[in-house]
């Protein structure tokens, strides 16, 4: 691994409006640090090249700090630069990603004020839609490396809303169940330290949540084997049917890692053909279909303003009332683009 690394450091050059590569040779570099197996020459090279965008020169500075050169690291943290707020493709990164890196580099350079700073921003740009799994990879390291740093002292909280709660933990994390009709909480720190609050909602009975869309749009279709459309919230016993799952793209540019998550309801059953040894067509419109018991996933891309149709089929199995979970589609790495259905009820009739 160090010698391709290596190698690959080797043979890498600098281009203009290239940030992505830029990164990718900044975190070889930090990665070869930690290894024990600085390559110096090349982190050179990469420091003096013109306009570097300043996500590879804080990745780069981390090199230089695991090298015991923090001069040259404050150096690189120091210069001004506008950071690149689009999603780093080749890295599946993005501006949230690239703030975690920048607290461990922080930290690293024990410069804690920028490291709580930084912390700050993250967590005030945290949301519950916040899946990317290199965010969360990154968060999760640079918090457990702040929190080594700045104590752990016990949580002392004053909670206060339709009546008043005191919480006090040696705990790291304490759940507290609220009532959301009273619409209303105060909280108050009583201790010496920064707490975070995070508010996390349970997901509403069938027939409650409603459609939604950002940048794309998802619309769902149920039929017989021969084509004629079927009510989906009433099937009979034993009835073999299919869904056909549309996607449509309404951004301005293409989408890429989308994923479509078609979960059943528990009285239907998919059928899977693959394990009936049917083989599906070459050109099936996606790079990746994941069967499993109760849904199915596809992974795909779409071109600007392209429509995709997915198709499964079905059997009512069981009798009875069901939740008809909501189809959604997503981009697993923009937060801001997916389609949801909304959820309903089916029943399953002799």
């Amino acid at each position: 691994w160090k010698k391709y690394q290596k190698k690959t450091a080797a043979s890498f050059k600098h281009e203009k409006n290239c940030p992505n590569r830029d990164m990718q040779q900044a975190y070889r570099l930090y990665t070869l640090a930690i290894a024990g197996s600085p390559y110096e020459s090349a982190m050179n090279r990469l420091k003096a090249a013109e306009d570097l965008p300043a996500q590879a020169r804080w990745r780069l500075a981390a090199a230089y700090i695991l090298c015991g050169k923090s001069m040259i690291a404050k150096e690189l943290m120091s210069v001004q630069g506008q950071k690149d707020k689009g999603t780093w493709t080749d890295t599946f990164g993005d501006s949230l990603r690239d703030n975690a890196m920048d607290i461990e580099t922080a930290i690293l350079a024990g410069d804690m004020q920028t490291a709580m700073s930084l912390s700050a921003k993250m967590t005030e740009n945290w949301n519950s839609d916040m899946s990317g799994t290199q965010f969360c990879a990154f968060a999760s390291i640079a918090m457990k490396q702040l929190a080594s740093f700045i104590g752990s002292a016990a949580l002392d909280v004053k909670l206060t809303g339709s009546s008043e709660e005191h919480v006090r933990s040696a705990e790291s994390s304490v759940p507290v169940e609220l009532d959301p009709s009273k619409g209303h909480l105060q909280i108050e720190n009583l201790s010496k330290e920064s707490i975070w609050v995070t508010l996390q909602t349970r997901r509403p009975a069938a027939g409650v949540t409603a459609a939604k869309e950002s940048n794309m749009k998802i619309a769902v279709t149920y039929s017989t084997v021969s084509g004629k459309a079927i009510d989906p919230r009433t099937v009979r016993q034993g009835q073999t049917f299919m869904a056909a799952i549309t996607v449509t793209a309404s951004s301005r540019d293409a989408m890429k890692d989308l994923a479509l998550s078609f979960p059943v309801p528990s009285g239907w059953e998919i059928i899977n053909d693959r394990l009936m040894g049917t083989e599906e067509a070459q050109d099936n419109g996606y790079s990746f279909k994941d069967i499993r018991d109760d849904k199915v996933i596809w992974h795909f891309d779409l071109a600007r303003d392209e429509a995709r149709t997915f198709s499964v089929r079905l059997q009512a199995a069981y009798e009875g009332e069901f939740i008809l979970p909501d189809i959604k589609c997503e981009a697993m790495y923009d937060t801001d683009s997916y389609a949801t259905t909304g959820s309903s009820a089916t029943r399953v009739v002799r």
